[in-house]
């Protein structure tokens, strides 16, 4: 019996069965890949249409008390969120969980006591995550107030443009 892996009579099996598997890696790649980035354009579209619309048909008093800069911040943060961030993170989040659970799963085939083990590091995991979620949601909240007078700034200087052009007053500004 010979040691090279090109004798073995059934190397034209073992070969089929890698191509395969990486024909099959290639294509579930490629559904993957268009499935996510037709959910996220669907929903960036649909995201962008509801805050369009509820702002187009909110009263004027709205108007005249919410900065534009903070209306701006607004639309350009969430679909900012929704296009990069999220696309990122669900994308991440689905990889690591099939990882995760794999392994949880394999290491529990392996020792059945292990899934007893684990528990408590699950209990403290998410103690920690709903300990620290209110600072996260606060420090979103805080970024976005403090961009808000920026981009009101900017926003009225642009609407002002034309009257300083009009008056020949650029110096001052």
């Amino acid at each position: 019996m010979s040691s090279r892996i090109i004798d073995n009579p059934n190397i034209h099996f073992y070969q089929f069965v890698y191509g395969a598997g990486v024909i099959f890696l290639i294509i579930a790649a490629a559904f993957i890949m268009l499935t996510f980035t037709t959910f996220y354009l669907k929903s960036t579209f649909n995201q962008y249409e509801k805050m369009f619309s509820r702002v187009l048909y909110s009263p004027l008093s709205f108007f005249d008390v919410t900065p534009s800069g903070q209306v701006m911040n607004r639309f350009s943060k969430d679909i900012d969120e929704v296009e990069v961030s999220l696309h990122f993170t669900v994308d991440l989040t689905c990889r690591l969980s099939v990882q995760i659970l794999s392994s949880i799963l394999l290491k529990s085939l392996a020792a059945p006591y292990f899934p007893i083990s684990i528990l408590p590091v699950i209990i403290i995991f998410l103690a920690i995550m709903k300990f620290s979620s209110y600072g996260l949601q606060l420090t979103k909240r805080i970024e976005n107030v403090t961009k808000s007078p920026l981009l009101s700034h900017v926003a009225t200087s642009i609407q002002g443009l034309s009257t300083s052009r009009h008056t020949r007053q650029k110096k001052p500004f």
